[in-house]
């Protein structure tokens, strides 16, 4: 049976608001806190490559990023309010290959991902600190420099641009049709990307922002291993690090605790921003209602051309799956439905159960 979906009337989780200049700190996790992402060198090459690929396609800023064997975390900004669609393809592209590399099928990162946003500089240096500091904390190396996955560590302290390869297996499958024997490097796509600076931190030289970046978490670092060296603690290291099953889990349970809105250090401005993010969701629930009596009260055989305004930086929700109820069990109906979704503008799209 098919069913018809509208989204936006009943949110079930906090609606995505984008703006231009607004920082975001966007964290995902791997399917049942597995070590999928175990760094090695191949899979460092895959993630790069997949995260290259969507920034130089999606034009977004990144300032930091860690990808640790269970999750990963970045510090972006999207400038083209596309942060979904950038994230979309990265994680649908890198899942693909970290299946293929571990030779399983199924998903990768089972939930959305989260995006609080960063609201001013004092908790834009603190999530800039945490995803270097992130491998640290964990009791995995004693310094970022040692973690031996994808770090944002190197390109912050040299400001070099981060080069990386991805492979295009679509033009591979194509190519080895012909000639069975072509080589994978010559399917291969290099792209490039620099890393954003702090804002706030734009007036110094990039030696200068490198200098002050490094002092921070080399303090950090010793803070760390002076309450390891309290707890009578060790550092795991790399090796084993790299040795670590990717079907297996942390033996600790997870700490459940629920997404920040926002990261700041002023009460009075996350206030601010619940108001303002309440009333964009009250907004955009309006629209939605609208959005979705304009659908109901459509002629037989109509297009679907409803004229609602959703508030800026929300994503306008879409005809998903059409109900057989509504054609009335016509096969011909339905594919009449079909053709007219695929024809029209903001074009609706039909999928069976």
């Amino acid at each position: 049976m098919l069913v018809l979906s509208f989204g936006g009337v009943a949110v079930p989780r906090p609606l995505r608001v984008q703006s231009k200049e607004s920082i975001y700190f966007v964290t995902n996790r791997c399917l049942q806190r597995r070590f999928l992402l175990t760094p090695s060198p191949k899979l460092n090459r895959i993630i790069l490559g997949c995260l290259g690929r969507a920034v130089c396609k999606h034009g977004v800023k990144l300032f930091a990023y860690v990808f640790m064997s269970n999750h990963f975390h970045m510090v972006v900004r999207a400038p083209r309010l596309n942060l979904h669609a950038f994230l979309m393809m990265f994680q649908s592209s890198l899942a693909r290959e970290v299946n293929r590399l571990l030779g399983r099928t199924g998903t990768v990162f089972p939930k959305p991902f989260t995006s609080p946003v960063i609201l001013d500089d004092v908790a834009l240096e603190e999530k800039l600190l945490y995803i270097l500091m992130n491998p640290v904390h964990a009791g995995l190396v004693e310094h970022p420099a040692d973690w031996p996955g994808v770090i944002s560590w190197e390109p912050l302290m040299s400001a070099a641009p981060v080069r990386c390869l991805w492979l295009d297996r679509t033009w591979l499958g194509r190519m080895r049709r012909k000639t069975p024997l072509v080589p994978e490097i010559q399917a291969c796509k290099s792209y490039e990307f620099e890393l954003e600076g702090l804002p706030h931190w734009s007036q110094g030289s990039p030696q200068d922002r490198a200098a002050r970046l490094s002092l921070m978490v080399e303090e950090a670092c010793g803070q760390a291993r002076h309450q390891r060296e309290a707890e009578g603690g060790h550092v795991k290291g790399a090796e084993a690090v790299m040795s670590t099953a990717p079907t297996s889990r942390p033996q600790t349970s997870p700490q459940k605790t629920p997404c920040p809105p926002c990261h700041t250090s002023c009460r009075q401005r996350r206030k601010q921003f619940l108001l303002q993010r309440r009333a964009i969701t009250d907004a955009y629930k309006v629209a939605s209602a609208r959005w979705r009596a304009a659908w109901q009260a459509r002629g037989p055989g109509q297009p679907f051309q409803a004229r609602v305004r959703f508030p800026p930086g929300t994503i306008a929700p879409t005809v998903q799956k059409v109900c057989w109820d509504d054609v009335c069990g016509d096969f011909e109906a339905l594919e009449r439905a079909s053709r007219l979704s695929r024809g029209s503008p903001g074009a609706h799209h039909l999928t069976r159960l």
